[in-house]
């Protein structure tokens, strides 16, 4: 299969049907897929992900995404194939899936020319330096690494920027480049943006955001799990976009989960109003307006989005450090605390995940206290495997 859409990195069929969709090219693909079934479901799943590069054209071109493109599928390939070959440690690859990509992209804005792409970067970055902290590219290719557990970035005074209470960049003017906020599995960051909104993102996640909103919108790009608190201002909307949906609002305090491996987005509304909206309108519009207590789920294999009431805390006392969960699977959990300790928990029998339990777990006590509870919920144990890997038997 993957050997089959190596072509695809030289078609230019290929390249406008991911970031210039038109009724041509979904045809052709239509009649594609009809003649090749067994192509569909892997370059329907690359489409949704390569998509995560169409930022708007004032800060990409549409020949920056082409090049952008053929080096990023690539490399996306060269490690599918790579994985297929070489057993390597659950640590390397448990998360790799997109944190490639979407670095590469960001990387590439950072730097704005395309020969100063480093993937070697994005491995180091995301893959192998399991210790390394929350950091910061600036528009100005600077790059600012924030100690500690929890960074806390403020953008919200003029021509300054401060990292954990001290200066580190005097603002750009004008946004015309984005900056990067990378933030590891293990860590988490609090930033407060240039107009006031607050954001607390979550291990494994990144943003992507001007240090100044000179449009007619507040735009930002996520990947992973934020906590947004948005200043007010009806002139200019706030848009949270993801690879697949993006979230309109005027005023509010939501939360946000899309993390690449997770087969869902999913958007928890506190207080305010929101919509969800697909991004992909061009084949098929879907939207849907939330009120307070409410969460809307959409499913990355294109069935639509489903609302469901509930109780926004839930999703929001990550924050803090600590997990609530209501009659959700293991696994979800499992998930979940493998991101805050940037380690990997192996089930032994993948049933044990599938139960369903309700509780609260407090992140802060440390991984053994937590481990114990684990353990308790479960009616299994967790096994030392290494320092970052472990296995519930």
């Amino acid at each position: 299969m993957v050997n089959n859409l190596d072509k695809y990195i030289e078609d230019p069929k290929f390249i406008n049907w991911v970031f210039r969709p038109s009724k041509e090219t979904e045809d052709y693909f239509a009649g594609y897929h009809e003649e090749y079934p067994g192509e569909k479901k892997e370059m329907l799943k690359l489409r949704k992900e390569l998509r995560l590069l169409t930022f708007p054209e004032e800060i990409v071109t549409d020949e920056k995404k082409d090049q952008l493109f053929r080096i990023t599928l690539a490399q996306m390939l060269r490690k599918k194939k790579q994985k297929r070959e070489i057993r390597f440690p659950l640590s390397v690859f448990k998360y790799a899936a997109i944190l490639v990509m979407v670095s590469v992209g960001s990387w590439m804005f950072v730097h704005h020319k395309m020969q100063s792409i480093d993937l070697k970067l994005t491995e180091d970055l995301f893959l192998k330096n399991a210790s390394q902290n929350p950091t910061l590219f600036l528009g100005d290719g600077s790059k600012h690494a924030i100690s500690g557990n929890n960074a806390e970035l403020d953008f919200s005074m003029p021509g300054q920027i401060e990292a954990n209470g001290e200066s580190i960049s005097s603002a750009q003017s004008g946004g015309s480049k984005p900056d990067v906020l990378v933030v590891p599995f293990g860590k988490k960051a609090r930033v407060k943006l240039s107009d006031g909104t607050r954001i607390c993102v979550n291990a494994g996640s990144r943003i992507i955001f001007p240090d100044r909103f000179t449009q007619k919108k507040r735009e930002i790009y996520l990947v992973g799990e934020a906590y947004f608190e948005v200043a007010h201002d009806p002139d200019k909307p706030f848009l949270v976009k993801t690879s697949t949906v993006t979230i309109r609002v005027l005023g509010t305090s939501f939360n946000v989960s899309s993390y690449p491996d997770d087969e869902f987005v999913s958007t928890v509304l506190k207080e305010g109003k929101i919509r969800m909206e697909e991004n992909d309108s061009q084949l098929f519009e879907s939207s849907v307006d939330l009120i307070p207590n409410q969460m809307a789920v959409f499913k990355k294999d294109g069935n639509g989005i489903r609302v469901v009431k509930t109780d926004p805390e839930n999703y929001i006392l990550w924050t803090d450090g600590i997990l609530k969960f209501e009659k959700q699977e293991i696994n979800q959990l499992i998930t979940k605390v493998e991101r805050f300790y940037n380690i990997s928990i192996e089930l032994k029998n993948p049933q044990i995940g599938k139960e369903r339990i309700t509780g609260k777990l407090d992140l802060n006590a440390g991984i053994l206290e937590v481990f114990e509870s684990i353990s308790q919920l479960s009616h299994a144990k967790i096994k030392k495997i290494s320092a970052v890997e472990y296995i519930l038997e």
